[in-house]
C-alpha cells in the first residue's frame, strides 16, 4: 500500500521526527523494546519512581476546585472528595499549584473555582474571582472520517485478530513464546502525514476563501472581541502553514485493510468546554463544533477525493477495491459530509482522541489562558501543563508533543513556543520556557519529570492488545488513569506537586500534617 502513495508522489521518509512529517513514514509505537510490552507514563515515570518517600500518589479522589489566599487571586491550594466516602480534603501547596487534568477538565477546574468567562461561571452559580473569556475557548481536536472500500486481499492486515479466532490464538502464542508476532503491534506501522498542496491542486482558491471569511461568522457565539483577535491570528498562521504546504493537513494511516480515516489535521473550527450550569461538578459540556467552518468541510472533501485516486492506482489494482463509504454517489461537498454524518460517530467523528488547546498559551488581550511561562492570567501560584496550552492542535498525535512540555528544562530547554506564534499568538515580552520547577529534583540530585500521561497515551493503552496483564488495575471502564489523583477532572496537582519535593507534606482538611 506504500507503493500507491509513492505512485501519487509521495515521498517516504528515513525521519519523521526532524520538526517536518510530511510524507510517508514508519511510525513508532509506544512499546518498550526489551520487554514488547506497551510504555506509558505508568510503567516508565511512576513505576520507576513510586518507591521514593517524597512521591505520593492519591486515588479515588475527584478534585472539585482550587483555594486562594483570602479574597485574592493568589492560589493557595486544592479542595478534593473522595469518590467512595464523600469526605473532603484539602491540599495546601506551599509554592504553586498546577493543573495537568487535560483539555476537557483543566477548563472545568478553574471555571468552578471562579476563573473563566464570567456568564459562563455565574450561569453555575459561582462567584467568579478571574474573568478569563479564554478558559474553556478555542478547544480542537482532529475531527475524522472513516472511510470503507471492500477490498480483497491475501495477507493478514489488523482487522482479522478481531476475525480470525484461529490466527488471533496463533498469534497470541507466538508472542507469549518469543515476544514477537503481530500482538506487538496493536495497529499498522506505517502512515502518512500529507500536506494540503499534495492532496489537492486547488489549495490557493482554498486558502483565499479562507482569508476572505469573517471570523465571527463561524466561530461560537460566546467569543468576545478579544477571542476573535486571537482567532485571526491563529487563522493567519494556519493559512500560510497551510498554503506552502509546510505542514501536514491530512493524516492517513494504512494498514492492508479498505477501513481508512481520513483525519483534519489544522481545523479551523473552535469549540468551547463549559460548565453545566445545571451539574456543575458533573461533566462539563463539551461543543466540538466540528466542520463549522467551511474551510473544513473543504478539507476533508478535498482528501477524500485523494483517498479515490489512491485506491484507483495502480498499486492496489490487485485488492480489486471498490467504495463502500461515502459511496460514489456522494460527490459534492454537502453529499459527502451528509453521507458521513448519516453513518454517525463510527463514520464521521468531531474527535480522534486528541482535544487539545482548551486553556490556550497566548495574550490575554488574544484570548489566552496561560503565559510563555505557563502561568494563568490574572493569578499567582498557579500553572496548567498539559495539551490545553497548545494555542493550535500539532499535525500529530499528542503523546510526544506533551510528553516534551512536560519534560522541557526550565532553564536549558529552547523556546517552547514556534516562532511564527511567538511572534503573532504568544506574548512577547516573556522568554518561552517552562519554570525549573517543573524538574523533579531532591536532596541534590535530579530525579527525572513529573509521571503524567497524556489523552493519545491513554487512548492507545486500550488499543494495545500486547501486555501480559491489564496495564494498570487502575483503570477503570470510563478511561481514566488514576496517576496523581485520576486524569481527567480528577487530578490533584497540589498533591502530585508536593510530592516531587523531599519535604513534601499534604493535609488534612482540618490544616493538621498528615
Amino acid at each position: 500500500m506504500a507503493d500507491a502513495f509513492t505512485e501519487l508522489g509521495v515521498a517516504h521518509l528515513r525521519e519523521h521526527a526532524m520538526g517536518n512529517a510530511v510524507g510517508q513514514f514508519w511510525a513508532p509505537a509506544t512499546i518498550d523494546a526489551k520487554t514488547m510490552t506497551r510504555s506509558s507514563s505508568l510503567t516508565a515515570y511512576y513505576d520507576k519512581a513510586s518507591w521514593r518517600p517524597n512521591l505520593k500518589m492519591l486515588t479515588e479522589h475527584k478534585v472539585t476546585q482550587l483555594t486562594f489566599k483570602g479574597a485574592s487571586t493568589t492560589v493557595s491550594g486544592v479542595k478534593a472528595i473522595n469518590r467512595k466516602t464523600n469526605k473532603e480534603v484539602t491540599f495546601h501547596a506551599r509554592k504553586e499549584v498546577i493543573l495537568a487534568a487535560g483539555s476537557l477538565h483543566t477548563p472545568q477546574i478553574l471555571q468552578l473555582s471562579g476563573i473563566g468567562p464570567k456568564c459562563v461561571v455565574e450561569a453555575a452559580g459561582i462567584k467568579s474571582r478571574v474573568d478569563l473569556p479564554g478558559v474553556g475557548s478555542n478547544l480542537q481536536d482532529h475531527p475524522v472520517a472513516y472511510l470503507n472500500w471492500k477490498v480483497t486481499n491475501s495477507f493478514p492486515e489488523p482487522n482479522i485478530m478481531m476475525t480470525n479466532e484461529t490466527f488471533a490464538a496463533e498469534a497470541l502464542a507466538e508472542y507469549q513464546a518469543h515476544r514477537t508476532g503481530p500482538y506487538t503491534k496493536a495497529q499498522s506501522n506505517t502512515i502518512a502525514f500529507l500536506s494540503l498542496p499534495m492532496v489537492t491542486n486547488n489549495t490557493e482558491d482554498m486558502i483565499n476563501s479562507l482569508k476572505q471569511q469573517v471570523a465571527s461568522k463561524y466561530l461560537p457565539g460566546v467569543y468576545s472581541r478579544e477571542l476573535i483577535s486571537g482567532y485571526e491570528a491563529q487563522r493567519a498562521i494556519l493559512a500560510k502553514q497551510l498554503g506552502e504546504g509546510s505542514v501536514s493537513a491530512l493524516e492517513f494511516p494504512f494498514g492492508g485493510s479498505g477501513m481508512v480515516p481520513n483525519s483534519v489535521q489544522k481545523p479551523l473550527s473552535r469549540g468551547t468546554v463549559h460548565l453545566n450550569p445545571d451539574d456543575p461538578h458533573g461533566e462539563p459540556i463539551v461543543t466540538y463544533n466540528a466542520f463549522t467552518n467551511p474551510f473544513d468541510r473543504a478539507q476533508l472533501a478535498s482528501f477524500i477525493a485523494f483517498t479515490r485516486r489512491y485506491f484507483k492506482t495502480n498499486a492496489l489494482a490487485d485488492m480489486q477495491p471498490q467504495e463502500v463509504s461515502p459511496g460514489e454517489d456522494a460527490q459534492t461537498e454537502d453529499e459527502i459530509i451528509a453521507k458521513l454524518a448519516a453513518g454517525g460517530p463510527l463514520s464521521l467523528s468531531p474527535s480522534f482522541a486528541h482535544p487539545s488547546s482548551s486553556c490556550p498559551m497566548m495574550p490575554k488581550n488574544k484570548g489566552g489562558c496561560v503565559s510563555a511561562d505557563l502561568r494563568v492570567h490574572g493569578t499567582r501560584k498557579l500553572s496548567i501543563i498539559d495539551a490545553s496550552i497548545l494555542p493550535i492542535i500539532p499535525s500529530a498525535h499528542l503523546q510526544a508533543t506533551i510528553g516534551e512540555v512536560f519534560g522541557r528544562d526550565g532553564d536549558d530547554g529552547p523556546p517552547l513556543a514556534h516562532q511564527d506564534v511567538e511572534e503573532q499568538i504568544c506574548s512577547t515580552d516573556t522568554q518561552h520556557n517552562l519554570p525549573r520547577e517543573l524538574r523533579c529534583t531532591g536532596q541534590g540530585k535530579e530525579w527525572g519529570t513529573r509521571p503524567t500521561i497524556s489523552p493519545d497515551e491513554l487512548q492507545n493503552s486500550f488499543l494495545a492488545p500486547n501486555a501480559e496483564k491489564p496495564l494498570s488495575p487502575r483503570i477503570d471502564v470510563a478511561g481514566k488513569l488514576e496517576v496523581g489523583v485520576r486524569l481527567g477532572n480528577s487530578i490533584s496537582p497540589a498533591a502530585k506537586r508536593q510530592a516531587l519535593r523531599p519535604d513534601a507534606r499534604s493535609t488534612d482538611s482540618d490544616g493538621a500534617c498528615v
